[in-house]
Parts: C-alpha cells; sequence; structure tokens
C-alpha cells in the first residue's frame, strides 16, 4: 500500500489540496454483493474514511462512518507491505 501522511497545511490528493487530511492512499477492500477484492484510493478525514476508484476521482464511491474511534500509527519494520501503518481503534458504543 502506498500511503501519504498529510501535513498541517493539507495534501494534494485527487488533484485537490485537501484539508483535514489524517491519511491516504491505496488500499484493497472486499465489495459489499459480489465478494471480490478492489484496490481502491482511500482518504481518513477525521472520523470518516472515503473511498474513491482512483486518485484523480472527486466524487467517493463510498464512505465508512468512525464515531469514536481512534487511529494509532505504528512504525514499520520494512518486513511489512506498506511504508507506513496504521490501526483504527474501536471506540466505546453509546448507550
Amino acid at each position: 500500500m502506498e500511503e501519504r501522511a498529510a501535513s498541517s497545511s493539507g495534501i494534494h490528493s485527487r488533484g485537490l489540496v485537501s484539508q483535514n487530511v489524517v491519511r491516504c492512499g491505496w488500499l484493497r477492500k472486499q465489495g459489499g454483493f459480489v465478494k471480490t477484492w478492489h484496490t481502491r484510493w482511500f482518504v481518513l478525514r477525521g472520523e470518516q474514511l472515503h473511498y474513491y476508484k482512483d486518485e484523480e476521482e472527486t466524487k467517493a464511491l463510498g464512505t465508512i462512518i468512525l464515531p469514536g474511534n481512534r487511529v494509532t500509527e505504528h512504525p514499520s519494520n520494512g518486513e511489512e507491505g506498506g511504508k507506513y501503518l496504521f490501526e483504527v481503534v474501536a471506540g466505546k458504543k453509546k448507550n
């Protein structure tokens, strides 16, 4: 997975300067109806993980809402497939 970290001034993503982007890069996701794997361009903004067909798209194919979750960055030891690693840690459910 290629991934880019965001700077405080935003990053260049999908042809636009994006603000509030925590991470973006290529990930693979399984389809909802037909269970095949697709490579998609993902953009993590706060509590929302948006995915697009490619970097140039401006309209998201979908959004995964992550309310109350925490994104934790992990260092790469060079053996993992990606240069940067992060984990989405589930938050507590509100009753």
